[in-house]
């Protein structure tokens, strides 16, 4: 089973390491394929969901944990 809170904190701390120059559009989104668009928005809107506790609250278990 995973410690929830070691890997939380190693999010934690990946995520204060990360410049500006990480988020610069160097990706070229706008030209993505839509299928390489739509993981990628898939994969960016379930990572906020399993990472904001604010998307827990009143909400029934997830199968993921």
């Amino acid at each position: 089973m995973v410690n929830k809170k070691a890997a939380a904190g190693t999010v934690d701390k990946k995520l204060r390491n990360l410049k500006s120059t990480d988020f610069d559009g160097h990706t070229n989104f706008i030209k993505l394929p839509a299928e390489q668009k739509l993981l990628w928005l898939s994969n960016a809107a379930q990572f906020w969901f399993l990472t904001n506790k604010k998307a827990f609250k009143g909400q029934p278990k997830s199968v993921f944990e």
